[in-house]
């Protein structure tokens, strides 16, 4: 999967600095792509993040390759599955949809084993497949990942829709002060049915390492693994940082880039 992500706010490095001039009300901009296998080669997602989605609910837009049309994003297709895969289109990062359409709530603060910031061994090769040397268990399901114990906060996630296809998730985020700079906080999510049931596990392969041309070490995630407990299957989102601070342009993420992209 190729990711692209353009930050039109909290810009330290790359000019404008800041917020981008006629973006104050954008938070972000992003595209996913697959890239493999064959099958899902081309399925993609453009998406306008706001800072207030109270007040701007986020824009996008999915292209199916299968069918060569584009859908809109709501908030029902995000609750639709990607590509036949466990993941829905709001599982990505652990929880992509609105922050505004989900009720929070803090239930604890303790010391608990996540997957590490920064790995010895970085398991995503270049060419966007996992390292043979992974370990896994039970087949492909489980690969073995370094892991630490940092605080972590544990917080309820409840859908403000009442038919969501999630009852809740119980998100671990992990403490900022100790987490890496570019490593998304939600190392683990445990995802619930509608009848209350244990439903999906989501974690993060974390531990990214990406040396910047100035001079600077940045961490990031590898992908994402997600479980369905119920029927027992594994779907893998493996994906490799190949630029930070490239200075992309606002302009080159858009729905005709997603086409682009997805062909």
């Amino acid at each position: 999967m190729r990711i692209f992500t353009f930050m039109a706010t909290g810009r330290l490095r790359i000019p404008p600095l800041g917020t981008v001039p006629g973006l104050k009300n954008v938070h972000s901009r992003f595209t996913d792509v697959f890239i493999y296998p064959l099958e899902l080669k081309g399925l993609g997602q453009f998406t306008i993040k706001y800072k207030d989605d109270a007040v701007n609910y986020d824009a996008g837009f999915a292209y199916l390759p299968a069918f060569k049309r584009t859908i809109r994003v709501s908030a029902t297709t995000y609750q639709d599955n990607v590509g036949g895969s466990d993941f829905t289109y709001g599982d990505p990062e652990g929880l992509r949809e609105p922050y505004g359409t989900w009720n929070f709530k803090l239930i604890a603060k303790k010391l608990m084993l996540i997957a590490e910031p920064v790995a010895e061994r970085q398991p995503v090769l270049k060419d966007l497949f996992v390292d043979p040397q992974v370990e896994f268990k039970e087949g492909e399901k489980y690969p073995l990942l370094g892991w630490t114990i940092n605080p972590v906060y544990i917080v309820e996630a409840t859908p403000k829709d009442k038919g969501h296809v999630y009852s809740k998730k119980i998100i671990y985020v992990e403490d900022p002060y100790f987490s890496s700079a570019l490593t998304e906080e939600m190392a683990t999510v445990d995802i619930y049915d509608r009848t209350g049931t244990l439903w999906k596990c989501f974690y993060n392969w974390r531990g990214g390492i990406f040396h910047h041309k100035d001079g600077n070490v940045y961490t990031t995630t590898n992908g994402y693994t997600i479980h369905d407990l119920q029927t027992g299957h594994t779907t893998h989102f493996p994906n490799l940082c190949v630029g930070l601070n490239t200075g992309m342009q606002e302009d080159f993420l858009s729905l005709k880039r997603l086409l682009i992209l997805g062909r």
